[in-house]
């Protein structure tokens, strides 16, 4: 990358910028929804089962042909619904960029937009450059490496004292189970009380609902998992949602509230007392199967 610590030259940066482009995520044209559904009805299977219609129509059984074009038409159905549900989640997901980043260039930590940044950009100071930033007024919080909380939890205690209103947290367990069960801990403190949270935490995207209610960002035919967190949760009042809850209680130890599914949007949950998170896979390949 012919990168050092003092990062790349300004005139470097925008020749490599020049050279590969901005960025960004490639954007395609979406397609229009008739043709995408179209598409679903008249592939090479699809095509198949309208020549077995046809030649059992033409066998003189309307009946069988008629059950060969439901199947037909449902699968498609089905499949347009799933292509639909992953367009808007990659939807999501881009809206969760970072806007500006901190990167070194001429030696100097500077701010610079998230489509400006190029190969050979450090996001990692050289400590002389840190302490010349810290004497120009830009706030650096240091922690030790050996520390009683996470990362996660410093993160929250800035945008507290920041006055926060709404926090959003994008992160990855790396398959620790025990980072995800202590990153839901955290999130479910009493003192996020008044401040709207969501997570996007390993495809899944999780909104924490507290003593009042919440709208769901998702569509129908979604899962939506209720989980009590740090107690039952009472008085649980949901919109929108297969198996509705009208002021129920979910105790903590117990699945009451796994897999309810949206059948109309808008959908919201709301809370009397407790905490619930409301867990929405984003990955299209869940199976949508009743637990109950």
């Amino acid at each position: 990358m012919a990168s050092g610590p003092e990062g790349l030259a300004s005139s470097e940066a925008a020749s490599r910028l020049a050279r590969d482009g901005p960025n960004q995520l490639p954007t395609v044209a979406r397609t229009p929804a008739w043709r995408l559904l179209a598409a679903q009805l008249v592939h090479f299977f699809a095509l198949m089962l309208w020549v077995a219609a046809l030649l059992a129509f033409v066998a003189g059984m309307p009946q069988l042909a008629l059950a060969i074009v439901v199947v037909i038409v449902v699968n498609g159905v089905f499949a347009f619904a799933q292509e639909e549900r992953a367009e808007r989640a990659s939807v999501r997901l881009r809206e969760l960029l970072p806007v500006q980043v901190m990167v070194v260039r001429d030696g100097d930590a500077v701010l610079i937009d998230a489509d400006d940044v190029v190969v050979g950009d450090l996001d990692s100071v050289d400590p002389a450059v840190l302490q010349a930033a810290e004497q120009r007024g830009v706030r650096v919080e240091r922690h030790p490496a050996d520390k009683d909380v996470t990362d996660l939890e410093l993160a929250v205690d800035v945008a507290c004292a920041a006055g926060a209103d709404r926090l959003i947290v994008v992160g990855s367990a790396s398959g620790r189970l025990d980072h995800l069960l202590a990153s839901m801990s955290v999130l479910a403190h009493d003192r996020l009380a008044t401040i709207d949270v969501d997570a996007w935490l390993d495809g899944t995207h999780v909104v924490l609902v507290r003593d009042r209610r919440r709208a769901l960002p998702a569509a129908v035919g979604d899962l939506v998992s209720l989980l009590p967190i740090g107690g039952a949760a009472s008085g649980v009042r949901t919109d929108g949602l297969r198996w509705p809850l009208a002021g129920d209680t979910l105790d903590a130890h117990a699945a009451r509230g796994v897999s309810n599914e949206v059948v109309s949007t808008p959908a919201s949950v709301s809370v009397d007392h407790g905490c619930i998170a409301a867990v929405m896979p984003l990955n299209d390949a869940v199976t949508q199967e009743d637990p109950r």
